[in-house]
């Protein structure tokens, strides 16, 4: 990747910093009419930052694998004043899906010019290097990190075109040192240190893009 595609790539580590990104780094008049993808948007930070767009008026296309919660939370996107609102049903277990996810984003919404990835599966607890632990482990890499990879890859034309954004939310697990975590948190750390490296590539490349990591 010689060239960073994006106008912007944010790191995003935890909830409040989900938070404070709308409210201090959003130029809220220019996300009205934008077409946004979100990933793991059926709860937690990416149901709120789908919610967040739509109260900006964006366009917005929300994925996770359980139908009847994106049900409900297009329905709210909707309330607060989405302009549009849909969904895919997804389950980034499956690695044969994330090419599909991003062209049915694409022809829901027209265009895709912002996407969020922000989809896990996380497993809490002290390392035994157990049966559970290792099978955890093998579950995690392709959810946590290899289908961010993907996802943005596919997303690459489209984003190039619309001079878009990506948005990955990663967590402070991601640190060293953070008990109780290891599979879950080196997931994350593969994850900021791929995208970290996508935004030093682009400002290498001589690109004016801004670029912001945060945690």
């Amino acid at each position: 990747m010689a060239r960073i595609f994006l106008k912007s790539v944010f790191v995003i580590t935890i909830a409040i910093l989900a938070y404070r990104y709308f409210n201090a780094n959003i130029d809220k008049g220019s996300i009205r009419g934008k077409r946004i993808l979100v990933t793991g948007a059926s709860q937690n930070i990416g149901e709120e930052v789908a919610y967040q767009y739509s109260i900006l008026g964006a366009k917005i296309v929300v994925t996770a694998r359980r139908e009847n919660e994106l049900k409900r939370v297009v329905k709210k996107c909707l309330s607060l004043g989405a302009k549009e609102a849909r969904y895919v049903v997804a389950d980034m277990t499956d690695t044969t899906v994330y090419e599909s996810v991003i062209n049915n984003a694409v022809k829901k919404l027209g265009g895709l010019d912002i996407l969020v990835l922000n989809h896990i599966i996380s497993r809490h607890g002290k390392w035994e290097g157990s049966k559970d632990d290792l099978d955890f482990m093998r579950r995690s890499i392709p959810v946590n990190y290899i289908s961010y990879i993907e996802l943005a890859s596919a997303a690459m034309p489209h984003l190039r075109q619309s001079q878009g954004q990506l948005i990955v939310v990663s967590s402070l697990a991601a640190r060293p040192g953070i008990p109780n975590v290891a599979a879950y948190g080196a997931t994350k750390a593969a994850v900021t240190n791929f995208f970290t490296s996508l935004q030093l590539e682009g400002m290498m490349s001589g690109n004016d893009y801004p670029s912001e990591l945060r945690e």
